[in-house]
């Protein structure tokens, strides 16, 4: 059995729709605790609804959302993005939505940032201990390890040494955590705890 097959053309005419385009915007790296910003103008471009070109600089643009509050801010000046980290320990992805507008059409796009994570030196914290009195001769124990933070690596990783200016007057035992402290002529004393991670 013999088919008949039929086959046609169908013609589309595109038109320029007058709205703002945006190129493309690459990823913008920064470190945590730290800042970028863009300049967006020569990722954009704009047309009339002929399709002749109108300056980007009449473009208005408006930061629309951002994926992550708690870890980036930014604001738009102009047509340049500035976006910072809100503290020193976040790291991530955060996307920015951003809308050009030529005053009738508009169009969004997403701009990435990547926040960096950084090592960042152990910290301890000493309230409530960070100064003292003490007598001749009493031996001071103080634990240490319930102190000591790594933000980014175990608390069993921080390598503490504690030194002062009395040979043998400050003892730090890195297996119990425990610092023992003792003088045997009177002044004022300095106590130096260093911490490191490994």
């Amino acid at each position: 059995m013999e088919r008949d097959v039929h086959s046609g053309m169908i013609m589309f005419n595109v038109l320029e729709n007058g709205a703002p385009r945006w190129g493309s915007i690459p990823t913008h790296p920064f470190e945590e605790g730290g800042s970028a910003s863009s300049g967006l103008s020569e990722c954009l471009s704009d047309t009339d609804d002929n399709g002749y070109p109108d300056p980007v600089s009449g473009l208005t643009l408006e930061r629309l959302s951002n994926s992550d509050w708690s870890r980036v801010d930014g604001s738009i000046s102009g047509h340049s993005l500035s976006i910072g980290s809100l503290d020193d320990d976040s790291t991530g992805v955060s996307e920015i939505t951003v809308r050009a507008s030529d005053g009738v059409k508009f169009s969004d796009t997403v701009i990435t940032f990547h926040v960096l994570n950084v090592n960042d030196a152990p910290r301890i914290d000493l309230t409530g201990i960070d100064e003292f009195t003490v007598n001749i001769g009493d031996r001071i124990p103080l634990e240490l390890l319930d102190r000591m933070t790594d933000i980014d690596d175990q608390d069993e990783e921080i390598w503490a040494t504690a030194m002062t200016f009395v040979p043998g007057s400050v003892q730090f035992n890195p297996i119990t955590g425990i610092l023992t402290m003792a003088w045997e002529e009177s002044g004022e004393e300095v106590v130096t705890i260093t911490l490191e991670d490994r």
